[in-house]
């Protein structure tokens, strides 16, 4: 481990394989205290934000101001479209699925794909609301 060089930023830099063993606290942890508002995370490529953690922990993906929880931006220049994947690594006893959660009750929504009857099914707690074949 680097430390905290003289400009304040802290290193993270071994030069061989690392074992823990039995790991029971964080192996990496950052504690920002809120003065200046920094970031916690921000990952870049040519000084631009790749993948960035705010410090009021909103998550911005090719975006350096995410005003949402998860906001996802196109990288400059590129076409096409945009989305979000979710797999089933290739198990067709997996179904990928979105659940929608009110905060207070749990699951309220969900969509899900039946890998097995290649279904897309939109659904309420445990109630069907559509499905698609």
């Amino acid at each position: 481990m680097g430390g905290i060089s003289p400009n304040g930023f802290v290193q993270i830099s071994p030069n061989s394989a690392q074992s823990t063993g039995n790991v029971t606290n964080s192996l990496i942890s950052l504690n920002e205290n809120g003065i200046n508002s920094p970031n916690l995370i921000d990952l870049q490529v040519s000084g631009v934000s790749r993948f960035l953690v705010d410090n009021q922990g909103r998550i911005g993906i090719n975006n350096s101001s995410p005003s949402d929880k998860i906001h996802l931006s196109p990288s400059v220049g590129e076409s096409g479209e945009m989305g979000v994947t979710i797999t089933s690594g290739g198990m067709t006893s997996v179904n990928p699925r979105i659940m929608l959660d009110s905060g207070s009750s749990g699951a309220s929504g969900i969509v899900s794909y039946d890998s097995n009857g290649f279904d897309l099914i939109f659904s309420e707690i445990r109630m069907l609301a559509l499905q698609v074949t």
